[in-house]
């Protein structure tokens, strides 16, 4: 696991969000994330994100100590993006 996360960004607006990992824990919070984007950007997607099972299996199969390589659509087990949540505005 990379050792900068989790870590706080201040946004242009003054709030600020906390960059983590995805988490096993993090699966409910990344399928309703994916429920409230446009069904239009979700077909842009490899995996079908209105799948519950596909975020289990994602969260199921999670791997951080693979290549650190990205590897678009296949899922957090690829990917190291952080995860983000907003927190009040200027702290």
């Amino acid at each position: 696991m990379n050792l900068e996360y989790p870590k706080d960004v201040k946004l242009k607006d003054g709030s600020t969000v906390t960059l983590k990992p995805f988490e096993r824990k993090d699966k409910e919070a990344l399928f309703t994330f994916f429920q409230r984007l446009p069904e239009g950007d979700r077909i842009f997607l490899k995996d079908d994100v209105s799948d519950p099972a596909i975020i289990d299996r994602w969260a199921t199969e999670l791997n951080y100590n693979r290549s650190s390589r990205s590897s678009p659509g296949r899922g957090p087990t690829s990917w190291r993006t952080p995860r983000c949540t907003r927190t009040s505005a200027g702290g």
